[in-house]
């Protein structure tokens, strides 16, 4: 979605209308759904770079420290296995970043429209400075059909790494850290879907065994 226009003073904005402004979860197959995701992403890496406007996955990440500060140095209900991994793993992953860039930061299915001007946009951004392969994650995890979830995400897995030619390790690693992140922004802010992240985290953490 193009910004047409702005009034920084008056916290305005003109945003292009998306239409005809269909969801992706509402358009077709799940493989049609992925290719299209992938399009987008693709496209999204090659018109952004980094800007010290935007807070950082490192900014966001420091949400692993305040769930152990809220649990007295503990994990909680949260996995301690699952919670040093992503401690672990997002440490190693946000230094050694090679192309920071300006990212979405919420990339999932409701969030790309079916358009005019291109197939698909994006709309809502976030606005993160990380990698492409965090860009990934948030489609990945989300509307994952039930009964199939993992296999779901497995193949989303290899389509995107495919797709867009970015490392299958360091997408899977970084989905199980934001699994988790996720699922203490959950029980910090006392809403449902922590017990659903957790789950998460632990699909991305066995396709991870078998990279």
């Amino acid at each position: 979605m193009r910004l047409l226009d702005a009034d920084p003073d008056q916290g305005l904005m003109l945003l292009e209308k998306v239409m005809p402004g269909v969801t992706l979860d509402a358009v077709g197959q799940e493989e049609e759904q992925t290719r299209a995701a992938v399009e987008v992403l693709g496209r999204l890496r090659r018109t952004n770079s980094a800007s010290a406007l935007f807070p950082t996955v490192a900014d966001w990440f420091e949400g692993l420290g305040r769930m152990r500060e809220h649990f007295h140095g503990g994990t909680g209900p949260l996995p301690e296995k699952l919670v040093e991994l992503a401690e672990a793993w997002s440490a190693k992953l946000i230094s050694t970043i090679r192309e920071p860039r300006l990212l979405h930061g919420d990339l999932h299915h409701g969030n790309i429209l079916s358009a005019a001007r291109e197939p698909w946009l994006a709309i809502d951004p976030k606005g993160v400075i990380g990698e492409t392969e965090y860009e990934c994650i948030a489609y990945l995890r989300n509307h994952l059909p039930k009964g199939d979830e993992q296999d779901t995400l497995r193949r989303r897995v290899e389509h995107l790494v495919k797709g867009l030619d970015v490392q299958r390790d360091r997408v899977l690693a970084w989905g199980l850290s934001h699994s988790i992140l996720s699922a203490w922004w959950h029980l910090g802010e006392n809403t449902e879907g922590w017990e659903d992240a957790v789950r998460q985290a632990e699909w991305f953490e066995l396709l991870l065994k078998h990279t």
